[in-house]
């Protein structure tokens, strides 16, 4: 019996010790000079979970400033329309939410 067949847990997807196991696996790629490079599946896991949390934030901003303009749009009278304060704050809301869609 080897040593590497000691370290290696049964394959049992229910196993906590399998799962540790599979997290610290790496992925290996080649580049074109073949060069081999080890990433861990941890590094691409915490990215995945990055772009997920950020795309979950951008969508929550576009979702509140649109609606907020909208709301705000609604109830507006003539009057308040035309003052420089609801005209800045108009802006603000707008300049947010282009830029959470871009």
């Amino acid at each position: 019996m080897s040593s590497a067949s000691i370290l290696v847990p049964a394959p049992n997807p229910t196993s906590a010790a399998w799962s540790i196991f599979v997290d610290n696996q790496n992925l290996n790629f080649t580049d074109l000079d073949g060069n081999i490079t080890a990433l861990p599946l941890v590094v691409i896991n915490d990215e995945l979970y990055l772009l997920i949390t950020q795309d979950a934030v951008f969508g929550m901003t576009i979702g509140a400033t649109g609606i907020s303009l909208l709301v705000s749009f609604m109830f507006a009278d003539a009057k308040k329309l035309r003052s420089p304060l609801f005209i800045v704050n108009s802006l603000k809301l707008l300049l947010e939410f282009v830029f959470a869609v871009v």
